[in-house]
């Protein structure tokens, strides 16, 4: 699989890690700098606390940038 780690960049994930997402959430700066964003791969999509959205997919590069 690959998948973003960044919003131009991607890798090739390690043995195992099929799946790509895409966590956001809020900080302090968020009313003015937007969510801040964690991209990366995994075995199985992450669990997360309230208040963090997170989006997972099976196929290369399905996780970019929101806003590109």
């Amino acid at each position: 699989r690959i998948c973003y780690i960044a919003p131009y960049d991607h890798k090739t994930c390690a043995a195992g890690e099929n799946i790509c997402y895409l966590k956001a959430w809020c900080d302090a700066w968020c009313s003015s700098r937007g969510k801040k964003l964690e991209f990366g791969c995994a075995a199985t999509c992450p669990t997360v606390k309230p208040g963090v959205d997170i989006s997972c997919c099976d196929t290369d590069n399905c996780n970019p940038h929101p806003k590109l």
